[in-house]
């Protein structure tokens, strides 16, 4: 916003306020002293009313006349009389009602007898005998003032139509706002001329500024005043000169850093086609400087949509960083919009860096971290002897993060081979599945049917990247049309082919299996075959140490049994033995507390 818009809007606002505040608190102290002159006017009138009435009854007690009914009739008509003379502007008159309701006095003879008890006005003078009343009757605002006549029990209104009691106030109000409007204007004009007075030289300024900012340098500001703004220019021209020089060096330099550094510098028109395209980076993408200088960047980099929309945003006004993989190489580019001195895009300027190198590296450490987890949450796992299945789920899901997808398995041979190498119609169970395999636990394979079938049959890794046209297939398997790749290698104990571990792509992905992610697929097998000997290792020591404690057991709930005639013959025979004791087999048998017959 400039500085005239904001001077204005400061300015302007608060001076309107004040004259607006100004001929309002001027109508309502004028308001509010011709309402009170009115009510006094009334109440004035009314006055004189009450006394016409209090005159005549007065007389009628002077005469003791005030029990007749003829003489108190006769009083009160010519008191009627008398009240009807009473002027209250133009419009304005006196009239009574009775506490009945019943209107006994009025300058309209048609209204005389008219019953009013059932008006919301009248009631309210009923409840409070004296006072001031704002009504509307036949379709006309009143303002009244009444008071309470008790000896005849009358009802006497001074009243007048608002538009007459307010009628002064309301065209003084015309006239405050009419006053208000033009002073308004008045001012406003007068702000908005001093105000362009001051902020003209301030608009060549900041004219100047944003065409030095658009590249301009040789912009001159032309502003001859003698104060602070004069002295402002004066430091922009100084500015500008010295920043032409700048510019000339920096362009020396820039040059000299594209010609040797591995970047792209490139520009960009506002319908995208290339202006600019230089630097040592273009040797990645075999590219020539300036070869496709003319030609758009939708139709060269057509099979890139990241860098499409990319400059779609950047010729919107955006500045972007992002990063563009093209040709199997990472780049690192800033875009920024560029302007005309008028102020419109004009195009894209931008610079490109080739961090390919950077990439594989982070990918690598990536891997490499969480291979090491993985391995550090195993061994974990082995130390504690986790649930043999939950630590196999474990290894397939850490797999399926290293390898970019969430559809893994593990078949495990049953019964075990035996150590002769036997088995009896063995055949693999699928133990763990996870993603599009999880429905499928428990899942039969012979050797040599389907990938898992092939690697136990085998021994050796499988990768199947056709896996929709493969015809090695398994029979009757309801997901495999959603498995477009599929990786296979053997879980091992020694030579012995336990099981085999599997990962695959569905056919959202365009990923495939390669050497690489054999070899980390093999690593985890590795994994999971220690985890399977342990588990057996310990299922072997369970079951061993649970027969020895049966017999154990046996043993010494068995009563115990001994042959005397055998022992008979041993007595002989211990006897005969150079210096053993004499002591007889029944005596032996006595200190060892042997049950002898």
């Amino acid at each position: 916003m400039k500085i005239y818009a904001k001077i204005l809007l400061t300015t302007l606002p608060l001076v309107l306020l004040s004259l607006l505040a100004a001929a309002g608190i001027t109508y309502y102290l004028a308001f509010n002293a011709l309402t009170e002159l009115a009510e006094n006017w009334l109440e004035t009138r009314l006055s004189e009313a009450v006394d016409v009435a209090t005159e005549h009854e007065e007389v009628l007690h002077a005469y003791g006349l005030q029990n007749v009914d003829a003489s108190v009739k006769q009083a009160q008509s010519d008191a009627g009389i008398a009240l009807l003379t009473i002027e209250i502007g133009d419009l304005g008159h006196i009239f009574v009602a009775d506490s009945g309701g019943n209107i006994i006095i009025h300058p309209d003879q048609e209204l005389v007898g008219t019953d009013v008890s059932s008006e919301d006005w009248f009631q309210a003078v009923s409840n409070n005998q004296q006072g001031q009343l704002a009504y509307a009757w036949q379709g006309v605002n009143h303002f009244a003032v009444y008071d309470y006549f008790e000896p005849w029990e009358w009802y006497i209104f001074a009243t007048d139509p608002q538009s007459e009691v307010y009628g002064a106030i309301n065209q003084m109000g015309v006239y405050v706002l009419i006053l208000g409007v033009v002073g308004s204007v008045i001012m406003a004009l007068a702000l908005m001329f001093l105000t362009r007075r001051l902020t003209a030289p301030l608009g060549i300024l900041v004219a100047g500024a944003e065409q030095v900012g658009q590249g301009n340098l040789e912009t001159h500001f032309a502003v001859n005043t003698s104060d602070e703004i004069g002295l402002l220019a004066g430091a922009f021209n100084n500015m500008t000169d010295q920043l032409r020089v700048l510019y000339a060096r920096l362009q020396e330099r820039l040059q000299t850093v594209v010609s040797n550094a591995p970047i792209i510098l490139f520009a960009l028109d506002n319908k995208g086609v290339f202006t600019l395209l230089e630097g040592k980076g273009l040797a990645a993408l075999e590219l020539e400087s300036g070869e496709v200088v003319g030609q758009s960047v939708f139709d060269v980099y057509a099979d890139v949509p990241q860098l499409q929309e990319d400059i779609r945003r950047v010729l919107a006004g955006e500045t972007l960083n992002s990063i563009i993989e093209m040709q199997e190489l990472f780049f690192e580019t800033w875009y920024s919009p560029h302007q005309g001195q008028n102020g419109a895009e004009t195009g894209v300027i931008g610079v490109a860096s080739d961090i390919t190198e950077r990439k594989r590296a982070e990918e690598k450490l990536r891997q490499q971290n969480e291979y090491l987890a993985a391995l550090h949450e195993t061994t974990l796992g082995l130390i504690s002897r986790l649930n043999l299945n939950e630590l196999l789920e474990a290894l397939v899901a850490r797999a399926g993060q290293l390898l970019g997808t969430p559809h893994g398995y593990v078949y495990l041979v049953e019964p075990f081979i035996t150590d002769t190498g036997k088995s009896d119609e063995a055949e693999l169970e699928r133990k763990v599945g996870l993603g599009i395999y999880s429905e499928s636990i428990g899942f039969h394979l012979k050797s040599g049917e389907g990938l898992a079938g092939k690697v136990w049959q085998t021994s050796q890794p499988l990768v199947v990247n056709n896996y929709d046209t493969w015809s090695g297939r398994s029979p009757n398997v309801s997901y495999d049309v959603v498995v477009r790749a599929l990786m296979g290698v053997p879980l091992k104990s020694s030579s012995q082919i336990m099981g085999v571990i599997g990962m695959g792509y569905d056919v959202n992905s365009d990923r495939t299996f390669g050497d690489e992610e054999v070899e980390l697929l093999s690593r985890f097998a590795q994994l999971a075959s220690i985890a399977l000997d342990n588990a057996r290792l310990y299922t072997e020591a369970h079951d061993a140490r649970t027969a020895a404690e049966i017999t154990a057991q046996e043993f010494i709930s068995k009563p115990l049994r001994i042959n005397w005639s055998k022992l008979k013959k041993w007595r002989l025979w211990v006897g005969w033995w150079p210096g053993w004791p004499t002591k007889s087999i029944r005596q032996w048998g006595l200190a060892l507390r042997l049950p002898l017959p």
